[in-house]
């Protein structure tokens, strides 16, 4: 399960990508995976990344069905299953699903090589967003308020 300091990164990183979005149809979940992918596949490789991303989606899936739509394709791109009668957009419910995905991803990332790290892959994919907080200083509010 994604930590409340991740929920929260991943909650700005979307809210970001909707006001910053060139874009008026841009799904901000669809693309902020993909400003994650273009880092990451170059530490990781496709593989790598197509692996994270899937890991991430399972978990997320737990914990927003609305994820169910959503499979990673090739190259370890986001995509939306295309079913008879139903839109190929993600569902406009499936924002807190989003936050669920990234969070998670980013969970899994920091697992694997550490937050410092994270936050500089997650600055790489954001340049020009001014991040309000580290999740460290989620961590560090958190564990004040117990």
């Amino acid at each position: 399960m994604s930590s409340l300091g991740m929920q929260q990164l991943a909650r700005e990183l979307l809210a970001y990508k909707r006001v910053s979005s060139d874009h008026a149809q841009a799904d901000p979940v669809l693309d902020s995976c993909e400003n994650l992918r273009l880092i990451l596949t170059k530490l990781t490789g496709t593989s790598g990344f197509a692996s994270l991303l899937s890991r991430s989606l399972t978990l997320a899936r737990r914990q927003a069905p609305t994820l169910q739509r959503l499979r990673v394709g090739t190259h370890g791109v986001l995509e939306i299953k295309s079913e008879a009668g139903q839109s190929p957009e993600v569902p406009r419910d499936a924002a807190e699903g989003g936050v669920m995905l990234l969070a998670e991803m980013l969970g899994l990332l920091t697992t694997i090589v550490g937050e410092p790290l994270m936050m500089s892959l997650v600055r790489q994919a954001w340049p020009a967003h001014t991040f309000k907080s580290t999740t460290n200083d989620s961590a560090l509010n958190s564990e004040e308020q117990q």
